[in-house]
């Protein structure tokens, strides 16, 4: 803020000043040049706001901001206590700008003012009131959630708090334009309890897979025989009716007797080719009773 000049002031682009006669509020001195009166007027001091939101303790930012929620000793760390009565540090941070949309007026320098006039005058020390009601929501919304839950959950705990919040500080001329939750650490002992819960985890499921895949190559082997044996089955109840026709047409052509010497003859012959085709057989003998059954064979094959 330049006062080069008694009477008159600069506020820079993007910055507002609250002006006070007497302590009492006057109006608020828009960027550019100001004139004021010197004997009865100041420009209010926000020092209590910590530099936060604020330049030289005078000038009010008024572009979005983003703000890391700290407690009252300053730390951006917040002791919370989930479902379970779990210990966890959690960090906020809130995105917002000064705006007083009440009116349903278009986003100007005057929604901006009186958004402004609202967060100096309506709440007690804005930084710090906003960083209890943020704090003080973030423990709420953790508390509605169980330790193992938080990670998947974080998007849900940070809609949570914007809804919580959001009609409150919008009294303060604030508008949330977003909350994140971040910067979750864990006690050393109970980050060293859920590592162990985590690699037993991963065993009982390498577990489980290993014995599903082994369930399911047995259910498969049993079926592979099922069907295989069914099929044998079949082949032989084929291979077996066609047997019985073959011996019917035998009987019809050649009477039961000579059906007989055919198949008796046939047998013999297959027996001879099996020797015939060992490699070791170098020469085979047939007996003369044997002959006669394979000339018949011969005779029939013909």
């Amino acid at each position: 803020m330049n006062t080069w000049f008694p009477g008159l002031c600069t506020v820079p682009e993007g910055h507002v000043a609250i002006l006070e006669r007497y302590g009492k509020y006057v109006r608020t001195l828009k960027p550019g040049l100001n004139v004021i009166n010197p004997f009865t007027e100041s420009i209010k001091n926000l020092s209590e706001w910590n530099g936060r939101a604020t330049k030289f303790d005078r000038l009010i930012e008024t572009t979005e901001q983003l703000w890391e929620i700290r407690t009252r000793d300053d730390v951006n760390i917040i002791d919370c206590f989930t479902k379970d009565h779990i210990s966890v540090k959690a960090g906020v941070t809130i995105h917002f700008k000064f705006d007083d949309d009440a009116h349903g007026v278009p986003y100007d320098i005057i929604r901006v003012i009186n958004a402004v006039k609202r967060a100096v005058y309506v709440v007690d020390i804005f930084p710090n009131s906003l960083n209890d009601i943020c704090s003080k929501a973030l423990r709420a919304q953790i508390g509605k959630v169980a330790i193992n839950d938080i990670f998947s959950k974080r998007k849900e705990i940070s809609d949570g708090i914007v809804k919580e919040i959001g009609s409150k500080v919008k009294r303060w001329g604030v508008k949330l334009l977003g909350v994140e939750v971040g910067n979750l650490e864990f006690d050393p002992a109970f980050s060293t309890m859920m590592q162990k819960r985590r690699l037993a985890e991963e065993e009982q499921s390498k577990a489980k897979i290993e014995a599903e895949t082994n369930r399911f190559v047995a259910e498969n082997q049993a079926y592979i025989t099922t069907v295989r044996a069914k099929a044998e089955a079949d082949e032989a109840k084929i291979n077996n009716e066609a047997s019985i026709d073959y011996v019917n047409k035998l009987t019809q052509q050649l009477g039961s007797k000579g059906a007989v010497q055919l198949l008796t003859a046939e047998k013999v012959a297959d027996a001879f080719a099996a020797i015939a085709e060992s490699p070791n057989t170098k020469t085979i003998m047939i007996p003369s009773e044997f002959k006669g059954m394979l000339k018949l064979v011969q005779e029939k094959t013909a």
